[in-house]
């Protein structure tokens, strides 16, 4: 059976076969039933369960990576306007992670490049980065 992530199925004997999507996004927690017998069999179900997870994956700007969930959400402190490209000591910065313990990271040089280029240079490689690791990226294009 196909993995779907943030959905499970629960078979309980003598009781409601359904498939549950879960999904918490602090501070709030999304539960939901999809039983077969309501939505006409397991296969129909799982449609409409898969297609809840993916309204709520939008609707909290999320983006579905194997094995972790990544916010859209950009900080409150952050000065460039773009996720992962920050500001600093006369450069620009860009990281991304690639694993929750792996970070990758290159700066761009501001009396090197200029201030427009080197940041035009950041934001292009966290986007580049982004294609790599999440299969997408959520910067519009400059």
């Amino acid at each position: 059976m196909e993995k779907h992530k943030y959905i499970h199925r629960k078979e309980e004997p003598g009781a409601n076969f359904c498939w549950v999507v879960q999904l918490e996004c602090t501070p709030t927690k999304h539960l939901k039933i999809f039983s077969d017998s309501r939505y006409g069999g397991k296969e129909s179900a799982l449609e409409k369960a898969i297609q809840y997870r993916d309204k709520i994956i939008r609707k909290e700007g999320l983006i579905l990576v194997e094995n972790r969930r990544v916010h859209n959400n950009r900080k409150s402190t952050n000065t460039t306007g773009v996720n992962g490209v920050s500001k600093s000591s006369g450069f620009y910065h860009a990281y991304i992670h690639e694993s929750p313990y792996k970070r990758k990271a290159a700066k761009f040089s501001i009396s090197k490049y200029g201030e427009d280029l080197a940041y035009k240079r950041a934001v292009m490689w966290r986007k580049g980065m982004e294609l790599v690791v999440y299969g997408q990226s959520r910067i519009a294009d400059l």
